[in-house]
């Protein structure tokens, strides 16, 4: 089995670095996989004080069998960084693992992902494999495929990456009709759209709603886990652009995924089961909306 190449970035959170590069190195595959460190450049000299330390974890142990260091002069941000990077790899090495500076691993993830990325090398409908999963209910089965992608401890191949589009315009405009918008947005439970919409006003930088957005208008599937082999720290106000929440929250699968099968075809228990904690979530925020509304009115 070849080992993927292992895509870490980061910027200026040494102990959320250290988590994941812990959690990596307890990975049997990690001593037998390159592992590539990018740490964006500063935004102010603020940044610096951070951007150091999390240059002194990065070199202080051997965490793969070799650790490449790259540290950017200048701030390029999240979405540049992944892009270029992911296209530059993809094309030199042919597929990828990513991962970012808040995603903590299962024990089992490298495990997971090389066998995945060697199941479906050739299967050109399977675009992404992604170690993520939501906190959704139990269901039968281990693993399957859905449209979209989980962007949280993911990989890819070259074949897939050069379907990445990155005009979030030309996505809008094909996804002009309102049935694709519907399955776009998981049959209506989550605001993809809204998001791509976002992005393209520039509010948002969004390089994984463009990849998503990508794998859905070419009737791609990404495989996954139904339980998660990453969790994502980054909840905790530390990160850019990402609010403080606890919703996303997952416990790590301790055991490796044995079923990858041999037919691309969307889940749709698992699919069920996303759109149901999709839905779960908007009840809740509808919820506390009203409660805070009506807080308001007592006191005024």
């Amino acid at each position: 089995m070849v080992k993927t190449p292992i895509l870490l970035f980061a910027f200026k959170r040494p102990d959320h670095t250290l988590q994941v590069l812990q959690s990596l190195s307890k990975n049997k595959e990690s001593q037998e996989s390159d592992l590539f460190v990018f740490i964006d450049g500063p935004r102010s000299d603020e940044d610096i004080p951070g951007i150091e330390a999390v240059k002194k974890v990065v070199q202080s142990r051997k965490w793969c069998k070799t650790v490449n260091l790259q540290i950017n002069s200048r701030n390029n941000g999240v979405p540049a960084q992944i892009i270029g990077n992911v296209t530059k790899f993809c094309k030199e090495r042919g597929r990828v693992i990513v991962l970012e500076d808040d995603i903590v691993l299962s024990p089992f993830f490298l495990n997971y992902m090389n066998k995945a990325l060697d199941a479906y090398a050739n299967d050109d409908r399977v675009m992404e494999v992604s170690g993520y999963m939501y906190p959704i209910r139990e269901v039968t089965v281990e693993s399957g495929f859905i449209r979209g992608s989980c962007g949280w401890g993911w990989g890819t191949w070259r074949r897939a990456w050069e379907f990445f589009e990155p005009d979030g315009k030309k996505l809008l405009k094909q996804l002009s009709s309102r049935e694709s918008r519907y399955e776009f947005n998981f049959r209506g439970s989550y605001k993809y759209y809204s998001l791509l919409k976002d992005q393209v006003e520039g509010k948002i930088g969004g390089w994984d709603i463009r990849w998503a957005a990508s794998i859905f208008l070419n009737n791609g599937l990404t495989f996954v886990p139904a339980s998660s082999l990453v969790r994502n720290i980054g909840f905790d106000g530390s990160g850019t652009n990402i609010p403080t929440s606890s919703a996303y929250d997952t416990t790590i699968l301790n055991q490796p995924i044995i079923d990858y099968p041999q037919h691309s075809q969307e889940t749709e228990e698992i699919l069920s089961a996303v759109i149901d904690f999709y839905k779960e979530q908007k009840t809740f925020k509808a919820m506390v909306k009203k409660l805070i509304s009506r807080i308001r009115q007592r006191r005024f």
